[in-house]
């Protein structure tokens, strides 16, 4: 029994001591490794660049950074910073109060938070060998592809040297089944998914020692409805900060936008606070469009000379530029996938004689699979077309794109300038051109009146005669036109008050487009009868829309007791009162909304991000 009670005791005394001993090894192991990462970056030489641009040069004789790092970003192909780079590589990495920096689209803001980013990826690797795996950077971007592409910029640097495989970027984005299991040193998230993911206290967990958190895109996140997600990231980062392994490691706060309005300042000052430090990329005066693109507006008289318009002048380009690589945005999903149905009928009938050319579409609803196969083949394509939603608007980047075309008015002023960015790239010129129907002028005075857009050429469209003949060779389903001309319609009247249209006046182009898809003098605007009542009409528009069950009567006639007008008896009355309506303003109805001017109205609701679920970029449309 003796022996058995020493024998216990022995066993029991073991695993007591032990433990201690390495623990206490480790931690002091671990202060020494803090104290001396300190130390570099407290360097008098580094601290007198703070307030300095820096260059190439600078970053390689820079104890704080890793001469591999200058030496792989030669290796990519640069031989300097951009002004971006230059500004904010260092504040980025010494600031601890935020940083909040403007750049235009197309001046290599990735790489500004790349290169900061990665080295504080490998000084903290150390915490990941000794079993204590934490996150040291997250990347926070409004769509799924951006975030991929971020992904892609880390691995273009990362892959220059094979020491460098023990860093890891991992992706939480919806779409895809993967949870996160482990701490990568470097993720790059969607709001929705990330969220979701946070509310786990093991993955929560791994953020307690985050150093850096990054908004890429920062205006896009709120604009798409993200605010609330991100409120709620930014409060469950800091709970999860309680844990830290060391507490005096602060997390780094990072925004980077190419439009810094109040909604953005407001952001900024709830999640970092008021003494961020601001870095203004862009010269006082400078319109937000680059320099390098050549903007022609094009006006016609209904939208579907403007379809017309573009469809041609796009033939004509890919028969007379063997370079010709472009982008066209339309703002729907159901556009999309119309334009690009025409594309492909277009090449059948010989209009686009080029036969390699690509011709390719990314919207929202298209599964993950489908997105990264045609951003992937459109990268790497000579000459082709893109037709695309917002989805691509912003911070995606594909080499030598020439053209940029735009069809309606973007939902956001600020679009615009985001999407004429997809060219120009990297010191490149390019060409952004802007159709727009007499319905859809008022939306380039907005233009102008905000961001001091002016166009270098404006011209008006004269050659319908010419190229009607040729378009009209495609033949179009009439359920595929009454489904694009109603998603058209909708979205229009969805942006009629912000852009002061009349929406008369967009009734009226938009049947002149079915007229025209369908090739029909008779055709008729099909719609439901609960999308006519949410129009709100004046007049009763029996030779304009076709409506199931006959035109409903007028909810505000029937508001002055009245009966309106009827389908059968054609009963009318124009005396309403229109005017006293809530939220009318003489053109259309708005509903304002905590995000600005943009209609909220159930049918009109163009909110494409779901943060509710796994899939972080929904287009109704």
């Amino acid at each position: 029994m003796l022996s058995l009670h020493r024998s216990l005791c022995a066993s029991l005394r073991s695993p007591f001591i032990a433990p201690a001993t390495r623990a206490l090894s480790v931690s002091m192991g671990r202060f020494k490794k803090y104290e001396m990462i300190n130390k570099t970056y407290s360097a008098p030489e580094l601290l007198e660049y703070n307030d300095k641009d820096i260059t190439l040069e600078d970053l390689e004789k820079f104890p704080a950074f890793h001469k591999k790092i200058a030496h792989s970003f030669k290796k990519l192909g640069y031989s300097s910073l951009t002004p971006v780079q230059s500004k904010s590589i260092i504040p980025t990495l010494l600031e601890e109060k935020g940083v909040v920096c403007r750049a235009k689209t197309g001046t290599g803001k990735t790489m500004a938070f790349v290169i900061p980013t990665l080295q504080t990826a490998l000084d903290y690797h150390f915490e990941s060998k000794e079993g204590m795996g934490k996150i040291h950077t997250l990347i926070i971007a409004p769509t799924r592809d951006l975030a991929i592409q971020i992904k892609d910029e880390y691995f273009k640097i990362l892959k220059q040297d094979r020491s460098w495989s023990k860093i890891n970027v991992k992706l939480c984005i919806g779409g895809r089944k993967d949870s996160i299991r482990y701490a990568p040193g470097v993720l790059v998230a969607t709001p929705g998914r990330l969220e979701a993911e946070l509310r786990n206290p093991r993955v929560a967990a791994l953020f307690s020692d985050l150093k850096y958190r990054v908004y890429d895109e920062a205006d896009r996140l709120l604009e798409t409805g993200f605010e609330e997600s991100l409120m709620n990231i930014d409060r469950m980062l800091r709970d999860a900060r309680h844990k830290a392994l060391n507490r005096s490691t602060k997390m780094k706060s990072v925004l980077f936008s190419a439009t810094v309005d109040e909604r953005v300042e407001d952001f900024a000052r709830a999640t970092m606070g008021d003494e961020y430090r601001y870095i203004n990329c862009v010269p006082e005066n400078e319109p937000e469009a680059h320099e390098n693109i050549h903007q022609t507006l094009v006006k016609t008289h209904n939208s579907y000379e403007s379809m017309v318009a573009a469809f041609s002048d796009i033939f004509r380009n890919f028969s007379s530029k063997p370079d010709f690589k472009a982008i066209m945005f339309l703002p729907t999903k159901y556009g999309t996938d119309f334009a690009y149905d025409i594309l492909r009928q277009a090449k059948r009938f010989g209009l686009i004689e080029k036969k390699n050319a690509s011709l390719l579409r990314l919207h929202g609803q298209m599964t993950q699979g489908q997105r990264d196969k045609a951003t992937a083949e459109f990268r790497s394509c000579k000459s082709g077309l893109l037709v695309a939603t917002d989805v691509a608007a912003r911070g995606m980047d594909f080499k030598n794109v020439t053209d940029v075309i735009q069809l309606c008015p973007s939902s956001e002023v600020a679009d615009y300038v985001h999407k004429v960015g997809r060219t120009a790239r990297a010191g490149s010129k390019g060409n952004a051109t802007l159709y727009l129907s007499q319905a859809e002028v008022p939306y380039a005075n907005a233009l102008s009146k905000k961001y001091g857009i002016t166009f270098a050429n404006e011209v008006r469209y004269e050659t319908m005669d010419e190229d009607a003949p040729a378009f009209e060779k495609i033949a179009l389903e009439k359920e595929d036109v009454d489904e694009y001309t109603r998603a058209h319609l909708a979205y229009l009247s969805g942006v009629v008050a912000k852009y002061r249209l009349r929406l008369d006046d967009v009734i009226k182009s938009a049947h002149h487009l079915s007229k025209g898809l369908l090739q029909d003098e008779n055709a008729k605007l099909s719609i439901t009868a609960t999308t006519f009542k949410q129009f709100r009409l004046r007049d009763p528009y029996e030779e304009t829309f076709d409506v199931p069950g006959g035109i409903p009567h007028s909810q505000f006639n029937d508001r002055r007791g009245g009966k309106g007008f009827k389908n059968n008896n054609k009963s009318y009355n124009r005396f309403d009162n229109r005017s006293k309506h809530r939220g009318y303003d003489g053109n259309s109805f708005s509903n304002r909304n905590r995000y600005g001017d943009r209609d909220s109205d159930s049918i009109f609701d163009k909110r494409r991000n779901d943060r509710h679920s796994k899939r972080t970029f929904n287009s109704r449309y």
